[in-house]
């Protein structure tokens, strides 16, 4: 068992014990649902990207570069390769399903736990992953919950923190621009929030669940099949063809591929009307689930 094996091992108990205080948090009225929706647009809109725009103010290197570029169309492949496949099986039915299986949480949960596995470094590579499913889940996601086109927005696809942080990183990674050192200690101490935040709203909306519900409904199950086996599966066939020396971008590829459904599937059904309790049932199920899923992956990665 690798070095990276056992800190992702030990990162995901972390974890799950966060978790779980969030959803004892919630059950003895600490937070509520206001609470929960404010420290989630807190983790989107404030501390995920600052994550994302402090990985990319490294040393320049045409090699990262390069890396990043293909990061990103790793990223697009394998989030339009799970479009490609729900499409097949459910046609037009099911499609919050679909949008369970397609996104995942790489902003989320992928960031912190990329950070705090691999180390800041490869949180560039994350990001760009994150950046690219920013796009599709605020167009193709925004149309499986509401099924309405023209609700879609390239004007929220471009005002999304992560993109504009990600366009600034890379100006600034490429243009070797560093802040002054009490701007960069701030934005140290908003990224290190994010990791126990992320859990506790995770916690906190399995606690809003109905958990009998979520444990017999065969959809749940479903979903987290393809999520957390099949769509990691196909990531994995994918990166097969890399070469061992860019192991590092493979780990953090199928970690962001690894990651249970997409917390912000929650979000979008309460903002735009659709199955809350779904919604909140897919992404708790899914993320027990994936603390041992992620590290099952992460081994096999290693075999290819």
């Amino acid at each position: 068992m690798n070095e990276t094996l056992i800190i992702l091992i030990n990162q995901v108990g972390i974890m799950f014990l966060l978790m779980m205080l969030g959803y004892i948090f919630f059950k003895i009225h600490l937070i509520d649902e206001n609470g929960t929706r404010q420290f989630s647009d807190f983790v989107l809109y404030i501390a995920n990207p600052v994550i994302i725009l402090q990985s990319l103010m490294s040393e320049f290197s045409y090699e990262r570069l390069i890396n990043g570029v293909l990061a990103a169309i790793i990223s697009a492949a394998v989030i339009g390769l799970g479009m490609l496949l729900t499409r097949l099986m459910f046609q037009n039915r099911e499609k919050l399903c679909q949008f369970g299986i397609i996104f995942s949480n790489v902003g989320f949960l992928g960031i912190p736990l990329v950070k705090n596995v691999l180390g800041d470094e490869c949180v560039f590579y994350i990001s760009i992953f994150s950046a690219v499913m920013a796009i599709f889940l605020w167009t193709y996601g925004i149309y499986l919950v509401t099924g309405r086109k023209d609700l879609i927005s390239l004007k929220k696809v471009l005002t999304n923190p992560c993109i504009i942080m990600l366009v600034i990183g890379v100006i600034f990674f490429c243009a070797q621009v560093r802040l002054p050192i009490v701007i960069n200690s701030a934005l140290d101490a908003l990224a290190d929030c994010n990791t126990g935040i992320v859990m506790i709203v995770l916690g906190s909306y399995l606690a809003q669940s109905d958990l009998k519900r979520i444990l017999t409904d065969k959809r749940m199950y479903f979903v987290c099949l393809f999520r957390l086996i099949i769509i990691p599966l196909i990531t994995l066939i994918i990166l097969s063809v890399l070469p061992a020396s860019l192991y590092d971008l493979k780990v953090t590829m199928i970690i962001g591929a690894a990651t249970p459904s997409a917390a912000i599937l929650a979000m979008f059904c309460q903002k735009f009307g659709g199955n809350s309790e779904f919604g909140i049932g897919v992404v708790g199920l899914s993320t027990v689930f994936s603390l041992c899923t992620m590290p099952l992956f992460v081994t096999l990665l290693n075999y290819i």
